[in-house]
């Protein structure tokens, strides 16, 4: 049942999006002689809200169970490529819009160009967006743009995606240290903890934080797991773009065609790597990050050994529910990291996990009991924004303090 909702909701989304591409297409060269954002508006519930285009906007007006004031506003997201997490992250965000009957927006470039994701934020603003929630990667070049942003008097927060050069505001993503500890211990059970042999790391986005952090966690999660593996130094591929990473993988998986494990950071690795291992003879089991159909599909299958998700409904919807509180209802915003936890998954509960993933009322009714427990009082659930960077504190202990595992 879970897999024939998940095609009908893959097949919605193209559709979705070749309609917002094809007519916001239009209106951004009428009106400004070129362009490559794509928008479209529609009502709540007519629609998926995802990354579709360039830029998609739903008027959710319905709901506003949370709107005490019942003041009108306008938010938005604006992320940096498209992806399945991404996808999940504007779900999220247009949910708490809902919500609060707030309009809702959100950008996106098709392959990962900040230039081009700077524009679209500029756009969303000037669109009237009152608060909008960012994935400011990397963080030198947002820096300006949300300065002159804040300095309007917008309510901005980050996802996803820390930056830790901007002062005095809120980040809501997982913790990454935790995250690769957590993809540790997947390949620990994948292998055995006794076994010996390469692991081979990657990392698509050379000087990431968020990334490096991953590895590191992996690293790590092996001395403690699985102390016999060999770690390999990340292998740098080709950014997020799907074709130039599919060859990088191939090449991996046939230099080091002994290794035991093969892993990838970045949301655009699986689906990669399983390509890359159908067409080759490495026989080492694939780990990875997020839930891509290809990836639920293969994991069901038992190609992919399993996968981490970033929780990226919950990343879009915690954001965009801060900035309501504070637009609509008042409240102080939290300055801070809050920590959007993550889902891990192997054969055992992928069923689960793709279920839930499968329509946005699933994450709804998943969630809500978790997030009306988080904003009853937020400030409990916010730490600094130091303790996203471990590498200048201790490890954690634990495998993530807000771990979800539907199905486990």
């Amino acid at each position: 049942m879970w897999k024939k909702e998940l095609e009908e909701r893959i097949v919605k989304r193209h559709l979705i999006a070749a309609m917002f591409a094809a007519v916001f297409a239009a209106l951004a060269l009428a009106a400004c002689g070129g362009g490559s954002s794509s928008s479209s508006s529609t009502e709540s519930g007519s629609a998926e809200s995802g990354s579709s285009g360039n830029e998609e906007t739903a008027s959710s007006t319905s709901g506003e169970g949370l709107n005490t004031s019942g003041k009108k506003v306008k938010v938005a997201s604006a992320l940096v490529f498209q992806a399945p997490n991404q996808e999940l992250i504007a779900e999220g965000g247009a949910q708490a819009a809902r919500e609060f009957g707030a309009e809702y927006s959100t950008a996106a470039p098709s392959e990962f160009n900040s230039t081009e994701a700077i524009a679209d934020f500029k756009s969303l603003l000037a669109s009237g967006a009152e608060g909008v929630a960012v994935q400011p990667y990397p963080p030198s070049a947002w820096t300006k743009a949300v300065a002159d942003a804040k300095a309007e008097g917008v309510t901005i927060a980050s996802l996803n995606s820390p930056a830790f050069n901007i002062k005095n505001w809120l980040y809501v993503g997982a913790d990454e240290v935790s995250l690769g500890r957590e993809i540790a211990k997947l390949i620990s059970e994948g292998v055995g903890r006794d076994a010996t042999g390469e692991v081979v790391l990657t990392q698509c986005l050379s000087g990431s934080t968020t990334l490096s952090d991953r590895n590191r966690g992996i690293k790590v999660g092996l001395e403690e797991f699985a102390p016999g593996l060999t770690v390999s130094s990340p292998i740098s591929t080709q950014g997020i773009n799907p074709t130039a990473v599919f060859g990088d993988w191939q090449r991996i998986l046939e230099t080091h065609s002994d290794a035991v494990a093969f892993t990838g950071v970045c949301t655009t690795d699986l689906p990669a790597m399983i390509k890359a291992k159908e067409k080759g003879s490495a026989e080492g089991i694939l780990v990875g990050v997020d839930f891509s159909p290809p990836t639920i599909e293969a994991i069901e299958e038992g190609v992919v050994y399993g996968s981490v998700g970033q929780n990226g409904y919950q990343q879009g919807y915690i954001t965009t529910r801060v900035i309501l509180e504070h637009l609509v209802n008042n409240k102080p915003m939290p300055e801070g990291w809050i920590d959007s936890g993550t889902t891990p998954a192997t054969k055992a509960n992928i069923k689960s996990v793709a279920e839930l993933m499968s329509s946005v009322e699933n994450q709804v009714e998943y969630y809500k009991p978790i997030d009306e427990e988080l904003f009853e009082n937020i400030s409990e659930h916010t730490d600094p924004i130091g303790q996203v960077r471990s590498d200048s504190l201790p490890l954690p202990n634990d495998i993530g303090k807000r771990q979800y595992v539907p199905g486990g």
